[in-house]
């Protein structure tokens, strides 16, 4: 097969937002890893602190006290899961825009959580948000963000694309 110059831009605006969300990721967890000792708090302002927490499992911890072939499985069913959304983005051609850049932020997020888990052994997490008493029960990396972000505009999508008029050519983006 023969790529083009138009094929050449065509991936590079596919996988350009991914590498730079992997990117922008990857640098913030070195300054934290760098700076905050784990489990030290460093207070940014009122309401946000960095908390450096090695999370061995996946979304508010769960799964993070598996050991040995069942945290070796659910490494696997991450790389696998990763896998598939990252097909999916090279077939996503004549999707909407909104669709693929859903699946950019989903797969920036999930992919640098992966490359955190081969680097680290667990994925580097430090957005810690409190107020007063009350705090969020989670804490959670940039990553996280840009997956939850890529998920609510998927949904998003998914039902203005199902409730746009059959044959209509609106379109969010």
């Amino acid at each position: 097969m023969i790529y083009t110059y138009d094929d050449f831009l065509e991936a590079m605006l596919m996988w350009a937002p991914v590498v730079l969300g992997i990117m922008l990721d990857q640098f913030i967890k070195l300054l934290v890893v760098m700076n905050v000792p784990v489990g030290g708090v460093v207070s940014l302002f009122p309401g946000l602190s960095v908390a450096l927490v090695m999370n061995r499992g996946v979304a508010l911890s769960l799964f993070s006290m598996t050991e040995g072939l069942y945290h070796l499985a659910l490494n696997i069913v991450i790389f696998v899961f990763n896998l598939i959304l990252v097909e999916l983005l090279s077939v996503s051609r004549d999707a909407r825009p909104l669709y693929r850049f859903s699946l950019q932020l989903v797969i920036s997020g999930g992919l640098s959580n992966m490359i955190d888990r081969v680097c680290y052994g667990a994925v580097v997490d430090y957005i810690f948000l409190n107020y007063a008493s009350v705090q969020w029960p989670a804490i959670f990396n940039f990553a996280d963000v840009m997956i939850t972000l890529g998920c609510v505009l998927i949904i998003f999508e998914s039902y203005y694309s199902r409730s746009a008029p059959h044959g209509s050519s609106a379109s969010i983006v």
